[in-house]
């Protein structure tokens, strides 16, 4: 029963991380939309009266406080799934042990995963090395929605690292798992991949809006 629990959390977790990536961005693309597409009718067509003016901006500040609701709401059901599987999942090794766990040799497991997938196994091993890189992803890609400050790489990559060794560090202490230097690696290249995927994203609906106008 715990089991078909875990694989049950596992896959909600997976589609989660799918839809926060794919959700957040639809609904701020369809926000921005709705604004920039306000704002291109009274620079081409008439200036605007102090009554639309109002309803303009009132209307950007409802679509930005939905678009940070829905996305704080993902991002909570996110996190809580990430504890579950970092600290209680049993299929992940979520047991209590007697001993301290840890790696400090970067890419020792890394290479350890590859060498023997064929003893190990191909998911195990898909889980373990895409897992981890890939469950940092949607920190990378939801922050600069939530957070009204720029961000840049450099500020990504800090925070995923920091969150990546508390988590390490909290599975020591506790004995609930390894502290493992390549887990902090590769959760760390996720954040980032969360970001550029972000920025992707970004540039592309930007890209479309020109053209969209051009047409006009």
């Amino acid at each position: 029963m715990r089991n078909k629990i875990d694989s049950l959390f596992f896959t909600s977790g997976y589609a989660l991380t799918l839809a926060i990536c794919a959700g957040v961005s639809q609904i701020a693309l369809m926000a921005d939309e709705k604004l920039h597409t306000r704002t291109v009718s009274t620079v081409f067509l008439v200036a605007p009266s102090r009554k639309r003016s109002g309803m303009g901006n009132s209307m950007k500040k409802k679509n930005r406080r939905i678009l940070h609701a829905f996305s704080w709401i993902l991002f909570i059901l996110y996190l809580v799934i990430m504890v579950y599987f970092l600290f209680f999942c049993e299929q992940f090794g979520r047991i209590p042990k007697n001993e301290y766990h840890y790696n400090l040799q970067p890419f020792t497991e890394i290479k350890r995963y590859i060498q023997c997938i064929q003893e190990i196994g191909y998911t195990y091993v898909v889980i373990n090395l895409v897992g981890n890189v890939f469950c940092f992803v949607p920190l990378g890609f939801v922050l600069p929605i939530l957070s009204n400050r720029k961000w840049g790489i450099f500020q990504i990559i800090c925070i995923s690292f920091l969150a990546s060794v508390l988590i390490e560090l909290t599975q020591l202490v506790s004995k609930l798992g390894s502290c493992d230097v390549d887990d902090i690696i590769m959760n760390t290249c996720g954040g980032l991949l969360g970001y550029i995927l972000f920025l992707v994203c970004n540039k592309l609906y930007h890209i479309a809006v020109r053209k969209k106008n051009r047409r006009k």
